[in-house]
């Protein structure tokens, strides 16, 4: 049979079997701490939990779920976790090239999980291995300061390429974004959004290449392609 699977909240993680007349019917429910979002990647369920950070979900078997891994956001355990999205993407191998000199070296091929901590921003994951998270980025030494005006909203992964230019110049490029929605507060108590685009090409050193006007008060952001012949067209909704 087929199942969905639904954060929430506060009441954690449901299994809902869907029936043969297309009735839903409560499979399971895993209790958790403030179930916010869920992506699965079969047979794993992934889980931004509110103060309980990233957390694994076993769902092989849709009516007894089981947690086998996880990881807190902040690295301070004095500053509780506020998991709100979360996004995930399988990474393929890639040369790792310098410039415009080739190389032999490929990077490892690996499932990346981005969880959002409302309140310091994205961090990324290496979930090869489901029972033992890998934070890859930011890295552990330091923490980033928490602004009392900023309040992230939205997050998505996603592989993207750029065609080479038809007479030369740039080369064809393949790369991994992530994208994230923040909220800023001006001291006149309007909010304005703007959508943060960071390079995971290599996910343990990853930068910010570009910060867009989103609008006001924007809550949430959606990720879609598009082919607009003869290219797939990576565009970022945003209710």
């Amino acid at each position: 049979g087929e199942y969905l699977f639904v954060a929430d909240g506060a009441g954690g993680l449901r299994t809902l079997h869907v029936e043969s007349d297309g009735r839903l019917t409560r499979a399971a429910v895993l209790p958790t701490f403030d179930a916010c979002s869920v992506q699965i990647r079969w047979p794993f369920a992934y889980l931004a939990d509110g103060p309980g950070g990233l957390v694994v979900v076993d769902i092989r078997n849709p009516r007894e779920p089981r947690v086998v891994g996880g990881s807190a956001l902040t690295v301070d355990p004095s500053v509780e976790d506020h998991a709100v999205q979360v996004a995930t993407l399988f990474q393929y191998s890639h040369p790792l090239a310098q410039g415009d000199k080739p190389s032999a070296k490929r990077s490892a091929a690996r499932l990346l999980v981005a969880a959002l901590d409302e309140n310091t921003g994205p961090v990324l994951f290496d979930v090869t291995e489901p029972s033992s998270p890998e934070r890859l980025w930011p890295p552990t030494r330091g923490t980033r300061a928490q602004r009392d005006d900023q309040t992230w909203r939205g997050l998505a992964l996603a592989s993207h390429v750029d065609v080479a230019e038809a007479q030369g110049g740039a080369r064809t490029r393949e790369g991994d974004y992530l994208y994230a929605l923040v909220e800023n507060s001006d001291a006149a108590g309007n909010h304005r959004s703007a959508l943060v685009v960071f390079d995971a090409s290599d996910p343990k050193r990853m930068k910010s290449i570009a910060n867009v006007n989103a609008g006001f008060a924007t809550e949430m952001l959606a990720c879609a392609s598009f082919y607009n012949a003869p290219f797939l067209q990576t565009v970022m909704l945003t209710p």
